[in-house]
C-alpha cells in the first residue's frame, strides 16, 4: 500500500522533489497557486486541491517547499493560509 502524501509549492525546488516522491509510487495531493505548477503532477496522477488546507485534510503526510516570500508577503502568504 502506498502513503498518500500531501506536496505544497510546486516551483523549481518543489517540483523535482514532487516529481520524485510521485515516481516512486506514491499518491500526490497538491497545491500550488500557480495552475501551470500543478497541471503536469496531475496529468501524471496526482489530485489538485484548491487549498492548502484541503491538502492537508486528504494527505497522510504533507511536503512544503515554499520561498522565502511567502512568511515575508501577505498576498503569497494568503495563499496557504491557515497553515
Amino acid at each position: 500500500m502506498t502513503t498518500t502524501l500531501g506536496f505544497l509549492g510546486l516551483g523549481q525546488m518543489g517540483a523535482a522533489i514532487a516529481e520524485r516522491l510521485q515516481s516512486a509510487g506514491h499518491t500526490l495531493q497538491v497545491f500550488d497557486p500557480s495552475p501551470v505548477a500543478v497541471a503536469p503532477f496531475v496529468a501524471r496522477g496526482a489530485v489538485a486541491q484548491a487549498s492548502a488546507t484541503a491538502v492537508a485534510d486528504t494527505a497522510e503526510i504533507v511536503f512544503a517547499c515554499l520561498s522565502a516570500a511567502v512568511e515575508s508577503s501577505p498576498d503569497v502568504g494568503r495563499e496557504y493560509s491557515p497553515l
